[in-house]
């Protein structure tokens, strides 16, 4: 439990900590809120958002460079947003 709470601080998303004790992400976030761990959203520093531009512009789906930094896809996209990427067409409607 102490390694989970541990990862989790550390900056990876809940969903990597959970994939990576080989737990379901529902009982991470259940055991974060009885331990009074906050539960901010894990950010990217400056110099991972600048390998996220460059991993984005030689192809990486923001799924993969998310999973790299250990955070959400949502997270890796609102990064480039704010600095004037536009998303490029999805694979098959959707962006992964």
């Amino acid at each position: 439990m102490r390694r989970a709470v541990g990862l989790y601080v550390s900056g990876l998303s809940a969903a990597a900590v959970a994939e990576r004790l080989g737990c379901s992400k529902s009982a991470l976030q259940r055991l974060l809120r009885e331990r009074g761990v906050s539960r901010s959203r894990p950010k990217l520093s400056e110099w991972q958002v600048d390998q996220a531009v460059r991993l984005y512009q030689s192809g990486m789906l923001l799924r993969e460079i998310g999973a790299k930094f250990g955070v959400s896809r949502d997270c890796v996209r609102l990064a480039l947003m704010r600095r004037g990427f536009a998303r490029r067409p999805g694979l098959g409607g959707r962006e992964c």
